[in-house]
């Protein structure tokens, strides 16, 4: 089928945009985020039938790359961010402050104040977030 420039260059950025939904809301549908961005469905179907995609292979894959190979819970995989919270005062080792840390895709964190064990759970959720390794 002959699409214009502008139809083929949505429907992939919708594509990327649904599997990038996926790894923080792997309960996500394409005909939400279609709708979202005011793309027509059946277009973005056969767009996808063009090219060999398909929601549930595009959801294996997110699956078993974000998600170790099981369905998360509703409840934790709509959440775009996991809250980090206090639990009293560290056992181990004393909060460690003023830290700033910039990702390997340049997203720039500073945080206050933190323990060793909140810093790493902080780096392990962003790199299942981001789909790539950290270096510490």
């Amino acid at each position: 089928m002959v699409r214009s420039k502008t139809a083929e260059m949505r429907f992939r950025h919708l594509w990327e945009m649904f599997g990038k939904e996926l790894t923080v809301n792997y309960h996500c549908s394409l005909s939400e985020i279609a709708a979202k961005n005011r793309t027509d469905l059946n277009g973005m179907r056969s767009w996808m039938l063009d090219r060999g995609h398909s929601v549930s292979g595009l959801k294996k894959e997110v699956l078993h790359r974000y998600y170790g190979g099981s369905i998360p819970d509703v409840k934790e995989a709509g959440r775009m961010f996991t809250p980090i919270v206090a639990s009293g005062t560290p056992r181990e080792a004393p909060p460690l402050q003023g830290i700033h840390i910039t990702f390997n895709s340049g997203t720039s964190v500073t945080v206050k104040a933190a323990t060793p064990e909140g810093l790493t759970d902080l780096i392990r959720s962003y790199e299942r977030m981001e789909g790539e390794s950290c270096t510490l």
